[in-house]
């Protein structure tokens, strides 16, 4: 359980069991997961799935990677969770995270 985390449907669980009913694409759905299970880690995506992110809708920062410019959600102290974009080995990683968290926390690789 992310203790950062607001729980729109109450619990990890329902909050979890809410994810595997929406209509995300299976990148986002498991960023969203790991972010309320409090797995933060970066996961590789394809470069289609980094395009379409980064054209979506206008990127509120272009260093480091890329962060979307819709927050997905907040945390409990308010600040903006955005899905964010990088590069690691020339392979495109996507996760939740805040701005501070993108630019100054080096959180590891999914195997």
């Amino acid at each position: 359980m992310n203790p950062h985390a607001y729980y729109s449907q109450g619990s990890v669980e329902a909050q979890l069991a809410f994810l595997d009913r929406c209509d995300y694409s299976p990148i986002y759905r498991q960023a969203a997961k790991d972010w309320y299970q409090n797995h933060r880690v970066w996961r590789p995506v394809t470069e289609e799935e980094f395009d379409y992110a980064l054209n979506a809708v206008p990127p509120i920062a272009m260093r480091r990677g890329f962060i979307a410019g819709e927050p997905y959600c907040h945390a409990l102290d308010g600040k903006p969770v955005y899905n964010c974009f990088r590069y690691f080995n020339s392979e495109p990683h996507m996760m939740l995270a805040t701005v501070e968290e993108h630019f100054h926390v080096n959180f590891p690789l999914n195997p």
